[in-house]
Order: C-alpha cells, then structure tokens, then sequence
C-alpha cells in the first residue's frame, strides 16, 4: 500500500460524506465556511466554482481534507442524462456554457430565481418558457422601487436580451430527461409539501394497483424510518408531489475485515428539483472504473486513484523475482504462476485479515524462517518436520512439503478452478501427504483438493 496515497483518500472521503444528505452537527458547523453561496455544498462541485471560502486559522484538518478532495478533480459525467439533471445549476453548468454578463447572472438568480434547469421549465406541457412567458415574469418580479416606472421596463429588457442564450442552451434532451420520472411508481421515495408543513413518503402499490403513501421520519443522516402511518387520500390531492434525491450506498469499514454483507445505505437529500449534487454520473478528470459515481468515493476507491500514477502499469517485483531463471534459486523451476489469479485470491470470504497477513508476506517472499531469528541459542531445525535448517529455498526442494517435482507443483502447472489456493497451501508448506499446517501456519487446513474445495 502507498501509505501517502492512504492518507489522501481518509483526508478526501470526508468531503463525499460531508456532501451525503444528513444534518449532522459537524456538517452545520462545516456550512459556516464551505455552504455560503446561494449553491449551499453544492458549490464544491458546480463548474467553474468561486473561491473557497477563507477558513479559519486552526481548521487544519478540514483545509487538508479539501485539499485531498481537489486533487481527485471531480467532473461530471455529461453522457449520464436522467431527471436529476433538474437540479442542476444553470450557469454553473458542466453540460453547457452560458456566455453573459456575470451582473445580468445575478439578476436571473436574485430577481427571477433562475437557479437551476428546473426553474426555465414549464411543467404541463413539459418545455422551455416562452419568451413572452419570461418576459411577464422580468416585469413581475422587477425590483420593488422601480414596479411602475420606466426602470421596470429596463430591468425587463436588459434580462431578455440574454434569454434566447439561455433557452437555446437548454437542448430538448434535457427537457425530456428532467420530466421523465414526474409520474411516481412502486417504490419511489417521494417529497410531499403543504404551505404549512412536508414529510417524506414511501410510494407502495398492491397487486390491484391501488396506491398508499408511507409517511417517514428521517434521522440526523436522513435515513428514512418507516413511522406505520399511511397519508389519506384528501392530503395527497392538495400536496405538492416530486421525487426526492436518493443516495444509495453501500456502507464499507476499511479498518475491519467483516465478511458478513452489508445493507444498502439509503438517505433522502430533498426534492430531486432543487438537491445537487446529485450522486450518479461523477468521475475524476482521469476517467477511473472504480469512480462513476459519488456513492464509489470510499477510502479503498481512492486509495487505489492515487496510487495507480505511482504504480504506471507495473507489476509487483516479488513476480520477477519468484521467476527467476538462476538454477542455484530453485524458486518455481518451469512453471508459469498465473499471477492474476493469485492476487484474486485476495480479499475473499474464506480468509481475514490476519490470515492474509501471512500470506502476503509469502508473496513478496517475506516469509519467515528460523535460520533469520537473531537469537542463535534457539533451535533451527524445521518446525513442520524437522528434518533439515528451514531456508526460503529449502521450503521449494522439500519433498515432505511440495517441493520440486512434487504434486503441488505440479498442480499449478495444470488448469483448475484452485491454482491459487493451492499455490496458497504449496508455499505455507501444504504437503503431499495430507498432513495438517504447522500451528503458525496462516490456516489450520489440510491442502487436499477435497479440502480445498469444501473451502472453495
């Protein structure tokens, strides 16, 4: 592991669960600093953001983990089109440019609230507003001091002379993805508002399609919690309807090795209309598989992102080296390891962290034996047999272990569904009569194919 590039990634993931919805304390106290703008956290994602806010001297940590987040250089994903892209920021946009004055941006924003993709569009029938739509909303929301005066109309103009920019801007993709969900289905979680209240609601539909709405209780993450009340019909026909944002992850704990699966970690972050981010359709600037989306921003993700420039492309050493041609080495004479599948062997359910300790050590040809304790008053002989000084070229000849010519190796020289797993038992001293691992052995196993495929 490229411990600096570890580091960098914890820094950076605070900032992903920082833009995660949820009301947390340290998130109020962070949107002092970093939720200033009329794009709240959104701002550290919009295109072309504005400065970051100053911190204050003593918050080092949170200035770091901003700089670690910077370095990824999160950037939209344009080829992702779906009815989130309502939420997003008209000129502040990744998918097109708007080219006007920065003044007549703050007076759509400050007068007219053309924020984002969803304000320029008209819900029945779903399309752009007209210019004379536009132009009745510049006079209506004019500044009060100049309603009824010639600046009325001024301030009107001097707005709709960039609107034909603004609307050819917003391209008919667009309008079709941001109103294809305004029809809810089974399972959608939904936002319903009220002049004098809105709770969220989980939309259930039975087998003769009537429907009922699951009223929610959100907890400081806003994980929904089904609160077993349902909303009546009368309330739902006044109510303001529109999908909420839903960020699906998968929980990870890179301290701990725990085999057991994880639940998907749903949390609601408000009306798809006015919520962004939203999670899908994110990468860095140098595309990455691993990365599609901000819910892929865990410490392993990252970790891996900034190790790969320090790695280019090159394998680890310990495979050169167990392949080295030298007679004298007698380190797998004649026998191609498929390395891939060894390093796949990896990370699996039938294995944990300390177990796979040990094994890596194997690997990278770090094993231990007794001739390199630094104590020479303690025995030297073989643990597992005793029958010669242990070296790391005496455990490939040993036949009682698998050496040379021996069944172990020759299974990898075959194909088979357990290559790497016997390479495994073959290198910890699996041996070919079937007995078991010497006590300090990573697993306390007997290396049979039967055995072996129990395992599996």
């Amino acid at each position: 592991m490229h411990f600096r590039s570890h580091a960098q990634a914890y820094y950076a993931q605070w900032i992903r669960r920082y833009l995660e919805p949820g009301d947390q304390p340290w998130k109020n106290v962070a949107d002092r600093w970093l939720a200033t703008s009329i794009h709240g956290r959104g701002a550290l994602l919009i295109n072309n953001p504005p400065p970051t806010p100053t911190l204050p001297p003593h918050a080092t940590y949170l200035r770091q983990c901003l700089i670690s987040f910077s370095l990824l250089n999160m950037r939209q994903n344009t080829n992702v089109l779906t009815h989130t892209v309502q939420s997003e920021p008209i000129f502040n946009n990744w998918r097109f440019t708007i080219d006007i004055p920065p003044e007549i941006k703050k007076r759509w924003i400050k007068h007219v609230e053309l924020l984002r993709v969803h304000n320029a569009i008209n819900a029945t029938p779903p399309r752009i507003f007209t210019d004379a739509e536009m132009e009745v909303y510049t006079l209506t929301h004019a500044p009060l001091n100049t309603i009824g005066t010639g600046a009325q109309r001024v301030f009107s103009d001097k707005l709709m002379a960039t609107w034909p920019l603004i609307r050819a801007a917003i391209s008919p993709e667009i309008v079709h993805a941001a109103t294809s969900k305004d029809v809810p289905v089974h399972g959608d979680y939904l936002l319903l508002e009220r002049p004098n209240y809105s709770y969220y609601v989980l939309l259930k539909t039975d087998a003769h399609g009537n429907k009922s709405y699951h009223k929610l209780w959100l907890d400081a993450r806003n994980s929904p919690h089904d609160t077993g009340d349902t909303v009546s019909p009368h309330v739902v026909t006044r109510a303001t309807i529109t999908q909420a944002a839903v960020w699906r992850t998968i929980p990870t704990d890179d301290e701990e090795d725990d085999d057991q699966p994880k639940a998907v970690d749903i949390r609601l972050g408000g009306s798809v209309t006015q919520t962004f981010p939203s999670p899908n359709g994110w990468t860095t600037h140098t595309p990455d598989d691993g990365i599609t989306s901000l819910t892929h921003l865990n410490i392993s993700n990252i970790t891996k992102h900034f190790t790969t420039p320090h790695i280019r492309g090159l394998r680890p050493n310990c495979e050169a080296e167990w392949a080295n041609p030298d007679p004298n080495l007698h380190r797998l004479p004649n026998i191609r390891v498929p390395w891939d599948k060894v390093w796949e062997s990896l990370g699996t359910p039938i294995s944990d962290a300390t177990e796979e300790r040990h094994w890596r050590k194997l690997l990278h040809r770090g094993t231990f034996v007794r001739n390199k304790q630094s104590d020479k008053t303690k025995p030297t002989v073989c643990r597992m047999i005793g029958c010669r000084t242990p070296t790391e070229k005496g455990g490939s000849m040993c036949r009682e272990r698998g050496g040379k010519g021996s069944p172990g190796v020759i299974t990898l020289m075959n194909p088979g569904p357990y290559r790497p797993l016997y390479l495994w038992g073959w290198l910890v001293g699996g041996c070919q009569t079937n007995r078991p691992l010497p006590r300090g052995g990573p697993l306390a196993a007997r290396w049979s194919p039967a055995s072996l495929g129990t395992v599996r």
